[in-house]
């Protein structure tokens, strides 16, 4: 067995580059350094120095798409990486992205610089005028809300149990980004070659067990339904999890449907796979089992039967981030779902009713096909381009390993994704502009996957597009974006004519606040930045778009990006 308790010395000279060398020691390989200014110096010279192995460094060059970027890559490795921004005003930029982690339990070190708060006498003291407009009173706050743990570091003898509870508390069920100030005072400070520990003296706890009373509870109701369902989000962010989820599905024959998929949870073409509509099957379904689904239906829209018994399995079954939500739980399962469901087949019997379910299933598969068939057939040739052709025509060309990130946009109808970390949409916070950036952070993970991020123009112009294109090329990351361009914020338009009893459109189909034309020709914007652009209004040109985009990226090593012309909702 390993000694917990050896110590080394560490080779920096500054808290700075002790706090890379220790944050590598942990495991921590990426560290993205965005937005740098005057609180960056000691992280600046440690990397000059090169004197010893820190994580890789990633220079953001704007603070949406490079928290983004962080989240990305950690949801896609499965690994925690830190990120650091400048002051109160970096901060500022990246508290969105923050918010996103948190309702995506997303693990993210987070660490911001605070401004010098001595006036001379200092290297480190204040020496532009904004010296004296970066400081805040309490620079955790903006973060506190949606991070697990907060914290200024005070002292250099603080830095390595800083470090490691930091991860531990992030790394912990359910995961989520923390947040560091380090004053530049601080980070500038001499490190005076202190001793720390090699291995981590803190270290992330794991998921336990329910209550074995809950488990019988659990595998009585499930062995003994007659009609019932799985709802899943967000188990495929372990991806260990889809399988336990398969195995789980295939031995009981329990139909699983995807409600607003976060991750490819379970395979597209798997016979028990129900779509990702809840609401045909609420009404009937007399045992309910929940996995890591925040919000698994929309309580205005789709009801609940009276008779049905819900039982909820996830780290945090009750969801306690979110303010409100009163969605029924009569059963709590509180742990990891690849875990637990193993636990709770070992305990299951299994029902005479699966034969019966399972030629229900066959139906219900053979009529989604159609279904999906006679949607391709009424979208191919509509002009503009209906986003289902879109959809359709992309699953064409995708090959199983490839990975899509998408915001709210892809028709899941047309794909087929069979394969753990292939579909990444964005969490329930809607922080738009997020999967510009994740894009960007899932190839850094996956360097040998193609990965394609698909998009509304609305969310593309939040995602900071020529910063994103920018770190595209500086980092060697091609991605195919794909810009479903309506001109038009169409999910605004949805919300507001559901709201409304009047007809709030004008002859032309305009909504008043959310149209968007004239739009950019944003394909210029990728091509400014020594990539692929091109604009694609014909239905019958977009397979051949598609061909050329994924072989430009492939044989030139080049980002893509092919601007859609697409019809609005009606």
């Amino acid at each position: 067995m390993k000694n917990h308790r050896e110590q080394i010395s560490l080779n920096a000279t500054r808290v700075g580059e002790a706090m890379l060398e220790l944050l590598a020691l942990r495991g921590v390989e990426v560290f993205f350094a965005t937005g740098s200014g005057t609180d960056f110096p000691p992280i600046i010279e440690a990397y000059a120095n090169k004197k010893i192995t820190y994580p890789k460094a990633i220079t953001a060059v704007h603070e949406i798409p490079g928290v983004a970027m962080a989240h990305g890559y950690a949801m896609v490795s499965e690994k925690t990486p830190c990120i650091m921004l400048h002051t109160i005003v970096g901060g500022a930029l990246g508290v969105m992205g923050v918010i996103n982690a948190a309702r995506a339990n997303v693990p993210l070190y987070v660490i911001a610089g605070r401004t010098a708060v001595t006036e001379k006498g200092q290297k480190s003291s204040r020496s532009h005028i904004v010296h004296w407009g970066q400081e805040s009173f309490d620079q955790g706050a903006m973060f506190r809300e949606f991070v697990k743990w907060d914290y200024e570091l005070k002292t250099p003898e603080q830095l390595e149990s800083i470090i490691d509870r930091g991860l531990a508390i992030s790394q912990s069920p359910p995961q989520g980004p923390i947040y560091l100030t380090l004053p530049v005072e601080q980070s500038g400070a001499a490190w005076s070659n202190k001793q720390v520990y090699k291995h981590p003296q803190l270290t992330p706890i794991t998921s336990g067990m329910p209550d074995v009373s809950s488990m019988n509870q659990a595998v009585e109701l499930l062995t003994k339904a007659k009609n019932p369902i799985i709802i899943v989000s967000m188990l495929g962010k372990k991806a260990s999890a889809v399988s336990a989820l398969v195995n789980f599905a295939e031995t009981l024959s329990i139909g699983v449907i995807e409600s607003n998929p976060s991750y490819m949870n379970f395979p597209q073409n798997h016979p028990l796979h129900l779509g990702f509509d809840v609401t045909s099957y609420l009404d009937k379904a007399d045992v309910i089992l929940l996995i890591e689904t925040p919000v698994p239906w929309l309580p205005n829209i789709q009801t609940l039967s009276t008779n049905s018994t819900v039982i909820s399995l996830a780290d945090d079954p009750l969801y306690s981030q979110y303010p409100y939500r009163s969605f029924p739980n009569d059963i709590s399962l509180i742990g990891d779902p690849s875990h637990i469901l193993t636990v709770l087949l070992a305990d299951c019997s299994i029902s005479q009713d699966i034969q019966v379910r399972l030629e229900q299933y066959h139906e219900i598969m053979q009529s989604n096909q159609k279904l999906k068939a006679d949607n391709i057939d009424h979208s191919k040739d509509l002009i503009p381009i209906n986003p289902t052709w879109v959809a359709h025509c992309l699953s064409q060309e995708l090959r199983p390993s490839d990975i899509v990130i998408t915001e709210f946009i892809l028709d899941r109808t047309q794909t087929c994704f069979t394969q753990a970390g292939t579909y990444f949409n964005h969490a329930s916070s809607g922080g738009l502009g997020w999967s510009l950036g994740a894009a960007l952070g899932a190839k850094l993970a996956k360097p040998d996957r193609r990965v394609i991020c698909i998009i509304g123009d609305g969310t593309y112009t939040f995602g900071v597009p020529v910063a994103t294109h920018h770190m595209s090329v500086m980092h060697n990351l091609p991605v195919l974006f794909i810009v479903l361009n309506n001109a038009a914020w169409d999910r605004t338009r949805m919300a507001s004519r559901t709201f409304s009893d009047r007809d709030i459109a004008d002859s032309h189909n305009n909504i008043p606040l959310c149209e968007l034309s004239p739009t950019p020709a944003y394909e210029q914007i990728c091509q400014a930045a020594g990539g692929f652009g091109e604009k694609v209004e014909d239905p019958s040109a977009l397979p051949a778009a598609l061909k050329r985009a994924f072989s430009i990226m492939e044989q030139e090593n080049k980002q893509v990006l092919l601007n859609v012309i697409t019809s609005k909702s009606e």
